[in-house]
């Protein structure tokens, strides 16, 4: 079962495609769904829902703490970037009824989310699908950033960083089981990052 915490960041996401006329959730609408679920109250969110999606109520706040503290650790306002990032957009004409579908590269992302899932039972949360969209290198995204006065790839290499040192939070008890952990993290973060850094030169060449 998904996460009730992706659920929400999928819903908002498809409320902003279809709100401003586009025919499918790219990139940069799911950073608004992330940076719009992260702001508001968890209790406002599921008083709609049911009796067992309200009971995860602290499981969702827990998955949201992660994101907003890692924005806040790179000085990045999941607010700002909200309103910066639909600036970049625009709007379209385009009036698409719901369910929207995802973009291809939308869908690599909740696959590459799917392998930065901790290997000791751990679940998909909003944590991993933000680093996998940052290795996605949204053009919108990036612009959005520079506009709030950073620098793009630093503050998003940084909240890259900062997310993936929280995957493995409960280490195991066993030292042996532990140290394995803390392998695979560094393994998974040295991976993102690099696949982050990647191709920067032709990135740049296509502006």
């Amino acid at each position: 079962m998904n996460p009730p915490s992706n659920d929400i960041c999928w819903s908002l996401a498809e409320a902003e495609a279809a709100h401003v006329g586009f025919s499918e959730i790219g990139l940069a609408h799911f950073w608004v769904g992330v940076c719009k679920a992260v702001e508001v109250s968890v209790s406002e969110l599921l008083k709609a829902g049911s009796p067992e999606l309200q009971a995860m109520e602290g499981q969702v706040e827990a998955d949201f703490l992660e994101v907003r503290e890692a924005f806040s650790s790179v000085g990045l306002s999941p607010k700002l970037l909200r309103r910066a990032i639909r600036a970049e957009l625009g709007r379209r004409s385009g009036k698409f009824a719901r369910p929207l579908h995802r973009s291809p590269a939308l869908r690599v992302v909740f696959e590459q989310g799917s392998t930065l899932v901790p290997v000791n039972g751990g679940r998909l949360r909003p944590a991993h699908l933000l680093v996998a969209l940052i290795e996605q290198w949204d053009p919108a995204v990036s612009s959005a950033v520079t506009k709030l006065g950073h620098d793009s790839f630093e503050v998003l290499r940084g909240l890259c960083g900062r997310l993936i040192e929280g995957f493995d939070v409960d280490a195991p008890e066993d030292e042996e089981d532990r140290e394995a952990v803390k392998k695979d993290r560094k393994t998974k973060k040295d991976s993102a990052l690099r696949r982050f850094g990647r191709d920067l030169t032709e990135l740049a060449a296509q502006g």
